[in-house]
Parts: C-alpha cells; structure tokens; sequence
C-alpha cells in the first residue's frame, strides 16, 4: 500500500514538473513584433538663430536619443557633463553672449529636460532656440 501510495505521488510530481517546464519554454518567433525596435525614427528639426532667422531638418536616425542624433548629425556641438549634454553651438552657430543659451522646444513648448534626457519621438517637432536671460 506504501509502494502504492508513493509511486501516485511520483506520478504527480513528475506530471507537475513536465507541465511547469512546458509551461516556461518560449518559442523564438513569438512576440518578434513587440520586442523588435525601429531601425529609425524621422521627426522635425528647427533652429531659430539669435537674429530671429530658422533652419528646418527632417532627420531620420538610428539614434533613440535627441542628444546623440542630432551630435551625429553634427547639427549640435557641446560639453558633456554630469547632468548631460550642454550645447553651445546649433548648426555651426556658437553662443555669442554671456547671458545666452540654446532653448530646447518639444512640439513648441519649453522642455523641462536637456537634450540627452529626451527619447526621440516619431512626429514631434524638436527645436533649439537662441535665447537670452
């Protein structure tokens, strides 16, 4: 009646482990579409210079970030510090006064984030914009 009794519960274990090792396994082509990344992203791109003048891009990139697509398009140049990017000159334009900076514009608002904080969005519009305090 033992012998009996413990081979039930052999039986169930080994049932339970087969089905929880079944259970785990991950077929290779499942899920490919959501875990796939876009090899590039496309959005907008405008500059307004300290005389009020604008250049317009429409970038397409590999790069996820704004900082690092737009520094290998080399549309920004900069000083890389501990809270990221600080760009000092936008298309060749270089900060002239003391008390100027490059404001970054997300879909025209005032961004609360730099540049190396900001992930690249299809469809916005990011801009730099040479401003004065």
């Amino acid at each position: 009646m033992k012998r009996l009794i413990l081979l039930i519960l052999l039986v169930i274990i080994a049932i339970t482990a087969i089905i929880a090792l079944t259970g785990c396994t991950k077929d290779k082509n499942t899920n490919l579409q959501s875990d796939t990344q876009p090899t590039e992203l496309t959005f907008k791109f405008e500059v307004t210079y300290k005389d009020g003048s604008t250049d317009e891009f429409d970038i397409t990139t590999a790069e996820t970030n704004l900082a690092e697509a737009l520094l290998s398009e080399g549309l920004v140049e900069g000083d890389v510090g501990q809270y990221g990017l600080f760009v000092t000159a936008v298309n060749g334009a270089a900060i002239e006064d003391t008390n100027a900076y490059w404001e970054l514009l997300v879909d025209g608002e005032s961004s609360m984030a730099g540049a190396s904080s900001v992930e690249i969005e299809p469809g916005i519009t990011y801009a730099f914009k040479y401003a004065t305090f």
